[in-house]
């Protein structure tokens, strides 16, 4: 794709927003903003509409978002084929054989990664009530996304400007989210999304949200946030110990983003926490002083820019995009549609002559269409009936290759019922939430009245043979002196 694109990039009360042409030879970044509003003054917000929407954004521009909360689910799904076409025929029918949600109210989509033999589907769900409450705050903005992404997914964009030793882990927070993107040798591996982190924190100082730029200013502020820096190192261990896990590699270099970086010294900070080094995520074109600031809308300007059908966008079904672009191609349809017909019509003319003996096929070629029409009644034209047929047969051997390869399993009462037998009887224990991270992974949440009792539930699933790996990831004291626990496993 060619022309302007622009990613924006909204968190809290501050928008950024990044402009870049991609054209014959080159992609140029052209500008950026930064600028903050309030939804509760009019005249703030009609000068931010006016300075975004009126100034930055140029007419027919491309504009790109993506939502940074927590999705309602995010699974990873294997195939043994490397086809897009084939993943978007099959991922639904994977997701709803796996998933406890209803689909009619999730809208989802999925980011494609391409493996050295098969390929992944990172598929996203968010509820639909979700987005649409998203898409109206943007339109309130006078903002119309063409593409609305899942953010750490952008940052596969930005895979070939990131020169530092593999798999790396980006860390990207700012002041309502914290996000993590893995690459590997092949690019984009594995996202996550722990906003949970950033509402702690915020308790902990006693802020509506966090700004950064304001704590690095205010010296007690500062050692008070820096006192509560272990919440956001333990989360990052968390989520490099899933990583590898999930693809069995150790992550070799830790890059950090975002509005946090407005910390001095942050990144000093988090290697005495975390005793591995980090570094600040560099991009050339946008130079060191701005790449924290613009990096997730940079990313999403060139997500954009490159987007294809192994990119994520929410805007399908009930929420297309029907912006102005569309309106382009319409108005030039009707005029190369005459043009195409002027052309057949010329070359049918001038070349008359030499088909006079063409009445034998003619004669074949309608009784092949009368036999063709007895087969398959719904379909009212065929100009071609040997090519139609030869279609017709390449899709039912597509459907052929595909059920063939895509794998099979557990189903999901079979897996809960496994877990069911492996616990005690007489162990008192109350699930809340069994969630199937991925084909192969599966967590509980539950509570229990003792420390010695989530020692005997995971020693009895480890006993019980039937998963490869239990692991306790999380362990606190809930009310009523009850104890909360996650517990990872890792089918066989």
């Amino acid at each position: 794709m060619f022309g302007n694109f622009v990613g924006i990039d909204i968190s809290g009360n501050t928008a950024k927003a990044v402009l870049i042409n991609k054209g014959l030879r080159e992609v140029k970044l052209l500008k950026t903003l930064i600028t903050e509003f309030s939804r509760e003054d009019e005249v703030s917000f009609s000068e931010f509409k006016r300075l975004l929407s009126g100034k930055f954004i140029p007419q027919n521009a491309k504009i790109i978002t993506g939502i940074s909360s927590t999705p309602l689910s995010l699974r990873v799904l294997d195939f043994p084929f490397k086809d897009p076409k084939k993943v978007e025929q099959v991922y639904k029918f994977e997701i709803n054989s796996i998933s406890t949600f209803k689909a009619e109210s999730k809208q989802m989509d999925y980011q494609f990664v391409e493996l050295d033999k098969g390929s992944e589907a990172m598929v996203c769900m968010f509820e639909k009530d979700e987005l649409q409450d998203y898409l109206d705050q943007l339109w309130e903005c006078g903002i119309d996304p063409k593409y609305v992404t899942f953010s750490p997914f952008a940052f596969s964009s930005i895979n070939d400007l990131i020169d530092d030793e593999r798999p790396i882990l980006l860390i990207n927070m700012d002041s309502e989210n914290l996000n993590f993107t893995l690459f590997d040798d092949n690019g984009l591996r594995r996202v996550r999304s722990s906003n949970d982190t950033v509402s702690q924190i915020k308790e902990n100082l006693n802020l509506n949200q966090i700004k950064f730029s304001d704590i690095e200013k205010n010296k007690e502020l500062k050692s008070e946030f820096l006192k509560n820096i272990s919440l956001l190192t333990d989360e990052i261990k968390r989520t490099s110990h899933y990583f590898e896990m999930e693809t069995k590699t150790g992550i070799e270099t830790f890059l950090i983003t975002g509005d946090i970086c407005n910390i001095s010294n942050i990144e000093n900070e988090l290697e005495n926490e975390l005793g591995s080094k980090i570094k600040r995520l560099l991009i050339p074109e946008l130079g060191s002083k701005d790449s924290a600031t613009f990096s997730t809308a940079y990313s999403l300007a060139q997500y954009g820019c490159n987007f294809n059908n192994k990119s994520y966008n929410l805007r399908s079904g009930d929420y297309k995009y029907t912006g102005p672009d569309l309106d382009i191609r319409r108005t030039f349809a009707l005029p190369l549609v005459l043009l195409a017909i002027l052309f057949l019509f010329l070359v049918f003319k001038n070349t008359t002559g030499h088909f006079s003996t063409r009445g034998e096929i003619r004669s074949i070629n309608s009784q092949m269409q009368k036999e063709i029409k007895s087969s398959f009644p719904n379909v009212s034209n065929i100009p071609d009936p040997v090519l139609f047929l030869e279609n017709e047969l390449e899709k039912i051997q597509d459907k052929l290759d595909i059920l063939s390869e895509v794998k099979g399993g557990s189903t999901p009462l079979d897996i809960i019922r496994d877990i069911s037998s492996s616990i005690p009887i007489q162990q008192r224990i109350s699930v809340d939430e069994v969630r199937f991270e991925s084909n192969k992974r599966v967590k509980i949440w539950g509570k229990c009245d003792s420390y010695k009792e989530i020692a005997t539930i995971e020693k009895s699933l480890i006993d019980s043979g039937k998963f490869e790996k239990v692991d306790r990831e999380q362990v606190s004291r809930a009310v009523n002196n009850t104890i909360k626990f996650v517990i990872s496993l890792v089918l066989k």
